[in-house]
């Protein structure tokens, strides 16, 4: 998934979606929610991460949202969804 492809999800700027990728920022308590709920991720790990501090939520993101074929929701549009990221 690209820094494109993630901020478009969660409603931030590409460049805030560096930030977090690259662990130099950490998302408000609202964002992380939205991204946990966005992504289905476990909350856990990812709350475990996010009190780490940037680098190791940084991390996860890269490990769990950023380096997997996850899919794009279409509910809106009705249509199947699309593979994102490279193969």
């Amino acid at each position: 998934m690209t820094n494109e492809e993630f901020a478009g999800r969660v409603d931030v700027t590409d460049s805030y979606a560096s930030y977090l990728r690259n662990g130099k920022r950490l998302p408000s308590g609202d964002l992380l929610v939205k991204i946990i709920l966005t992504f289905e991720l476990d909350p856990l790990p990812a709350m475990n991460a996010y009190q780490e501090g940037g680098n190791a939520f940084g991390a996860y993101l890269r490990e769990h949202v950023f380096s997997t074929g996850r899919t794009v929701d279409t509910a809106d549009t009705g249509s199947e969804p699309e593979p994102v990221g490279t193969p």
